[in-house]
């Protein structure tokens, strides 16, 4: 990044700026969570939720209060159902952009496919 002071060079009779554990820490932490998906997010929310979700057997005694904490679970899990698609729906198209960059790369080409052709026909004739 053009703009971070972490990586700009010190001017004359400036210092460079002292990078403490923490700084490491949250650099390294910012270049994981680029690839790391929604999904990955989710199932941590899941795994707390579901801790969480275990007071609704104390809740055994006040039918209204526990069926407003069940709702509120069935209500994530449909949040976490509608990322969960969104997310699938995402992979195939990058899968399907994938096979058709992949595509023009190789057999897409027109020089490639007029050698093949060509060939095709020498071998056909022969």
């Amino acid at each position: 990044m053009p703009g971070d002071p972490d990586k700009q060079e010190p001017r004359d009779g400036e210092f460079k700026p002292v990078k403490t554990l923490w700084t490491h820490v949250r650099n390294a932490n910012r270049r994981i969570s680029e690839f790391r998906p929604t999904s990955f997010y989710l199932l941590i929310a899941i795994i707390v939720v579901l801790l969480l979700g275990l007071q609704i057997a104390e809740y055994r005694v006040n039918p209204a209060r526990s069926t407003f904490v069940l709702g509120l679970l069935f209500l994530f899990f449909f949040a976490v159902m509608v990322f969960a698609v969104l997310e699938a729906g995402q992979i195939v198209r990058r899968s399907l952009r994938e096979k058709r960059e992949l595509w023009q790369s190789t057999l897409g080409e027109e020089a490639f496919l007029t050698e093949l052709s060509k060939r095709v026909r020498e071998h056909r004739d022969s």
